[in-house]
């Protein structure tokens, strides 16, 4: 039996390679907009006009898929890989319930990306130090790649941003 939701994230973001491009960084959402398909930013999944193949035989295609979310994140912290650019932008598609892929407020957000496909989570600082919730849903999804590495948690049960940048690094 195999996991599907891990083949979905597969799927979607494909296995880390030595050749990926791998974004860590604190962000906050400047502008988030949402394109309907058909746009020259937001292709449409389905080919507009359906011609019959060689034998005569007319596909039709159906797909869930809505609009593209094109989100600005603006930097605040940069730990892996960012273009130097103050303001990171991101597109995606929406699924079957056209729901946005980041927050709908300016509350700063730990943000990975692997090539261009963007996962974010909740973040807070504690004494100048950067920490998520290893239990937290968002991390599975944001770093599925790191499922079984050991991560050494302070006292509350938080992991420090800077061992999860070591363990991207390696």
């Amino acid at each position: 039996m195999f996991n599907a939701r891990f083949l979905l994230l597969l799927a979607a973001f494909g296995p880390l390679s030595a050749h990926a491009s791998v974004q860590l960084f604190t962000g906050a959402v400047q502008r988030q907009i949402v394109e309907p398909s058909g746009t020259p930013d937001c292709a449409r999944p389905c080919p507009a006009n359906q011609q019959p193949d060689a034998h005569g035989v007319t596909h039709v295609c159906i797909s869930n898929m809505g609009g593209c979310p094109i989100v600005k994140l603006k930097v605040l912290h940069d730990y892996l890989g960012s273009s130097n650019e103050p303001i990171e932008k991101f597109s995606s598609r929406t699924g079957e319930w056209g729901k946005l892929n980041f927050p709908d407020s300016a509350t700063p957000v730990l943000v990975h990306a692997v090539d261009g496909a963007a996962q974010w989570m909740p973040f807070t600082t504690r004494e100048g130090v950067d920490v998520i919730d290893p239990k937290d849903p968002a991390f599975r999804r944001a770093f599925f790649q790191l499922q079984g590495v050991t991560f050494t948690l302070d006292a509350d049960g938080k992991l420090p941003v800077a061992q999860l940048v070591q363990q991207l690094r390696n």
